[in-house]
């Protein structure tokens, strides 16, 4: 059997600690940049603490993410 790769697209929820929703809503622009991509160099982004936890990195993504909608055939790719 055959693997290949299908594109999906994940909602999630960054937390952010800013001094305003201005200055949240920008850091978290600066961090994805238009998109984000999760590495093994990079997997210390995603925090299962609780927003409130004092221990909460200063940028964090939540584990809890939801699978939105599967992209058309034509960006399915088999993997070798």
């Amino acid at each position: 059997m055959k693997i290949f790769s299908v594109p999906i697209t994940l909602y999630g929820t960054a937390y952010v600690k800013a001094e305003t929703a201005e200055a949240a809503h920008a850091r978290a622009s600066i961090m994805t940049n238009g998109c984000v991509e999760i590495m093994g160099d990079n997997r210390d982004l995603f925090c299962g603490l609780a927003f409130d936890n004092p221990c909460l990195p200063d940028l964090s993504i939540s584990p809890a993410i939801t699978i939105g909608d599967v992209d058309g055939l034509e960006f399915v790719e088999e993997s070798t």
